[in-house]
């Protein structure tokens, strides 16, 4: 008679499969794409505009691109800030912009019955900003108040500091947040540049998920979205950083801190490189989800931290992978050890069957599971847009999955995964850590602002 152990998690034999629902995909005379998704399980529509724009193109104006993204609803030629507020509240709508590194976006979700009013404000707050000085000012301010909070934080000081010793002198390791310099001197006319020269219908696609039959949402585009001008612009190239030859150690100061916030990794593949799926399917063993190698150690095993996840994570020009945790100030080093333990076993060993199975149970059962959903959807159209990945990509992606074997995930892991190039940023107290974790490499120490200091 065989008993349960409630300590191992089931993991079904049988494989996932399922398939990528259809979509529908119309460019504009202008060259906008339209990628559309019909769910009509709820009268609600989710309308997201992406825009080429990201912050990868602010060049030396620093935050131009989510100054632009985040002025967008402050104000048109037609509305003011309040008035969009206030004609978006009383649809019972959401409007929000955001900025990143490689993109930025304006999302709308509006009930079905609304959705033209909608699309109308959409179109105006990205077709007519006013870029008020006014609202310029009142944005620099709360950016100028982040950034110094920002210098107490220890984890943004620590995943500053990695991004910027991974990526620099390329613009994905510039500051998020800009600096007190940059901040203070964006001007009008350089936003209003910035936005001319890439809000432009051919660097922008929307994705379309919901309550809508596909004419009327291409007819509703080409009406709002259709006299928007396109021509080529062409974009600047940035030579890509290198690995570094031998490991480094930076500490960034931060007295009488109790926890060390570690970030360890190193450059690594860009989104549409094809080792992604093989090397994210490892990782997940490695430390992609609660029962990972590294949390079922550092976590369960030694009570270290109380999670610890790692990952590539890949943009679309390049990528990192980076292993991160806070754990406590008498254990850093310790810590380390245990993370280089971990990924030295995985690139020794590989994995074993039984992890691999639970590792693909888990990402596509989360695949379908999300697909449920007409938001997700939208977001995979999005990603295949963006990072130019193959048209068939989310068609195909269950049975790539399925297909991996241990050997593919090894080889993908020794190709791309090195411990001899790695960054090991640690943010804490240095009286108290530096000793522990000057054997990983050579050790520097910098200060809340990145400058050197010992």
């Amino acid at each position: 008679m065989s008993t349960l152990d409630r300590r191992i998690a089931p993991i079904n034999p049988e494989p996932i499969h399922a398939s990528f629902p259809d979509t529908v995909e119309h460019t504009l005379s202008n060259g906008l794409k339209v990628m559309l998704y019909e769910q009509h399980d709820v009268p609600v529509v989710n309308v997201r505009l992406y825009i080429r724009a990201g912050s990868v193109l602010d060049g030396k104006t620093l935050k131009a691109s989510s100054f632009v993204f985040a002025l967008l609803q402050q104000g048109t030629h037609k509305r003011t800030a309040k008035e969009i507020a206030d004609e978006i509240e009383f649809l019972g709508a959401e409007l929000t912009a955001s900025s990143s590194i490689d993109f930025g976006s304006v999302s709308l979700t509006v009930m079905r019955k609304h959705l033209e009013k909608g699309l109308e404000i959409l179109s105006d707050v990205v077709l007519n900003p006013a870029f008020l000085e006014s609202e310029i000012e009142f944005v620099r301010q709360q950016s100028l108040s982040r950034l110094q909070f920002s210098k107490a934080d220890a984890t943004r000081l620590s995943s500053e500091a990695f991004n910027r010793l991974i990526y620099a002198p390329h613009p994905y390791g510039n500051p998020s947040l800009g600096t007190v310099e940059s901040l203070k001197a964006l001007t009008r006319e350089q936003l209003i540049e910035f936005y001319h020269k890439h809000f432009l219908a051919n660097r922008a696609f929307i994705t379309v998920a919901g309550d809508v039959e596909a004419a009327t949402m291409l007819s509703l585009s080409e009406k709002y979205f259709g006299a928007w001008a396109s021509h080529e612009v062409e974009e600047p190239l940035y030579e890509l950083p290198q690995r570094r030859a031998q490991n480094e150690v930076r500490l960034v100061k931060k007295d009488g801190a109790v926890q060390s916030v570690l970030n360890i990794g190193h450059l690594s593949i860009a989104r549409n490189d094809e080792a992604f799926i093989p090397l994210y399917v490892g990782n997940m063993i490695l430390g992609g989800y609660f029962g990972s190698r590294l949390n079922m150690n550092l976590r369960e095993k030694q009570g270290f931290t109380y999670g610890i996840r790692s990952g590539f994570d890949a943009l679309r020009l390049a990528g990192d992978f980076n292993i991160s945790t806070q754990v406590r100030n008498e254990v850093t080093g310790e810590a380390i050890e245990q993370i280089l333990f971990e990924v030295n076993r995985l690139l020794q060993e590989g994995v074993s069957e039984k992890e691999l199975t639970a590792a693909k149970r888990y990402i596509t059962g989360n695949f379908v599971i999300q697909n449920e959903t007409a938001s997700s959807i939208a977001v995979r159209l999005a990603n295949v847009e963006l990072y130019g990945l193959p048209k068939s990509y989310y068609n195909t992606y269950i049975d790539t999955i399925n297909a991996l074997g241990r050997q593919q995930i090894l080889d993908a892991l020794t190709k791309h995964l090195h411990t001899e190039s790695f960054v090991f940023v640690i943010a804490g107290d240095a009286s108290q850590v530096s000793q522990q974790v000057e054997r990983f490499g050579g050790l520097s120490v910098e200060d809340a602002e990145g400058n050197i200091i010992t």
